[in-house]
């Protein structure tokens, strides 16, 4: 390529990213108190959690920092979260029906 000294270059470059998509429907999974300290509660609308399901919290790296598989039946979960640094998580729950991502945040 041949430039004289009075031409413009424009030089376009693609920038691919891979990012995290929260679910939307803020019904369907509530985490309180958000940002947190020593323990959140975790609750399905309209649902309950079961027996079996799991519950797992990585950091921004993607690295497993905890996980509790549910031992009973229960609408609502209370977990403790003094084991966490500060910084901000990922919940994630799984079930037969379908995987729930939001974030965390803990001071």
């Amino acid at each position: 390529m041949n430039v004289s000294v009075n031409q413009i270059i424009t030089i376009t470059q693609s920038i691919s990213t891979v990012g995290f998509k929260e679910n939307k429907n803020e019904s369907d999974f509530i985490i309180y108190p958000n940002p947190a300290k020593e323990k959140i509660v975790l609750k399905l609308n309209g649902s309950k959690f079961n027996k079996g399901e799991i519950i797992t919290f990585t950091d921004i790296t993607g690295k497993k920092v905890l996980e509790h598989t549910l031992t009973e039946n229960t609408e609502e979960l209370t977990l403790n979260t003094k084991t966490l640094n500060p910084g901000n998580y990922f919940i994630n729950f799984r079930s037969d029906l379908k995987t729930i991502t939001k974030k965390l945040l803990i001071h």
